[in-house]
């Protein structure tokens, strides 16, 4: 899997992307609280793939994972333990990272988190940071597995979730 920066105009086709990542998850049974048009919003997305912050991993010339890096926190990691001292201009958050079931059991979510590491090394950032909703054990088990520390469990209120528990994540670079 190649690991690429989308351009702007790759917005239309991320967006048909998490529709089929939703519709498929459903399909199969799967416990999904990402809503269409909701989680991921059409503005996040389109606002993340003109900023130069949306990343999709492709396969044979498809899009199999994609995910959104940047700044941006919410309200609930302002205050959480974190283990590194660092400014948000010195972070990067993972966002909507999602792999297309088509694609799944082949290491591509940890394939993406391992980009997601290398370009934070490389932008010479402190420190990567997520949330993981209470319960979604897959992708707790891929963060811990490529190396991220578990912080602290927070409420946090999304547009898809409603108020949840969310567990907090940081990889010190």
């Amino acid at each position: 899997m190649e690991i690429i920066k989308a351009e702007a105009s790759a917005y239309e086709a991320t967006r048909r992307f998490y529709h089929s990542l939703i519709d498929e998850m459903e399909r199969a049974g799967n416990h999904v609280t990402w809503v269409k048009d909701v989680y991921p919003s059409p503005e996040f997305l389109r606002a993340s793939a003109q900023a130069g912050t949306l990343y999709l991993g492709m396969e044979d010339g498809e899009i199999a994972a994609a995910m959104v890096l940047n700044h941006e926190a919410s309200e609930g990691y302002r205050g959480a333990p974190w283990e590194v001292d660092a400014d948000d201009a010195e972070v990067l958050v993972i966002h909507a990272l999602g792999v297309h079931p088509r694609f799944g059991g082949r290491g591509l979510g940890a394939k993406m988190t391992e980009g997601a590491i290398r370009i934070a090394r490389d932008a010479g950032m402190k420190a990567i940071r997520l949330d993981v909703q209470r319960g979604n054990d897959p992708a707790r088990r891929i963060y811990v597995r490529c190396g991220f520390k578990p912080i602290a469990e927070v409420s946090m209120y999304y547009e898809n979730t409603g108020l949840d528990t969310f567990e907090l994540f940081e990889f010190a670079l």
